[in-house]
């Protein structure tokens, strides 16, 4: 049946070539709304597909970013992570509660895989959470800058993007939707 339907749909929606079949199977193959469950059949399959390979990339991809990570820092444990948030932070971090983020949302960055805490040598930052196969923050993720200040949200290609918030040292802070927030490193 696969070769059968590959012939049918062919690189043109107007011109089906249409090899070998019987009478019956032409005019049942002919109606559109077959063609339509044909090609959304072949599109499920190429993206299930995709998906397996990029799965399997994936893997590769956070091996070679464990096997780089000594250019640009360490691993560390959660528990350096919390000590480096600033004491205002925190307070303020209690008094505002979680933050509030639907797991649908959370869930729409694919691809992405998560790493354990890693304090940046050359700026002092922490980070933790996904990275894309580019090696950049996508995804969710916390970010704890050198001074203490606290950005918990979302990230794209190492730009913050979607929900987020960013507490400073000094009390002030952002709690929405970034576009164009930029954080001072």
């Amino acid at each position: 049946m696969g070769n059968k339907i590959l012939t049918l749909c062919g690189n043109t929606q107007d011109k089906y070539e249409l090899l070998s079949f019987g009478k019956r199977d032409i005019e049942m193959y002919k109606k559109q709304e077959n063609l339509e469950k044909i090609k959304m059949i072949q599109k499920n399959f190429r993206t299930q597909k995709s998906l397996k390979i990029l799965k399997e990339n994936l893997n590769d991809y956070e091996q070679i970013f464990d096997s780089n990570l000594n250019v640009i820092g360490e691993y560390i444990g959660e528990e350096e992570l919390h000590a480096s948030i600033d004491n205002n932070v925190r307070e303020i971090e209690n008094m505002l509660g979680p933050i509030k983020i639907d797991d649908d949302y959370k869930n729409k960055f694919k691809n992405v895989f998560m790493k354990n805490p890693i304090k940046f040598t050359e700026e002092g930052t922490i980070y933790k959470g996904n990275w894309n196969y580019q090696g950049k923050k996508h995804g969710y993720g916390i970010l704890i800058t050198k001074e203490g200040s606290k950005y918990e949200g979302f990230w794209k290609n190492d730009q913050l993007e979607g929900i987020g918030r960013f507490i400073e040292i000094r009390g002030n802070y952002y709690d929405g939707m970034n576009k164009f927030l930029r954080i001072n490193i």
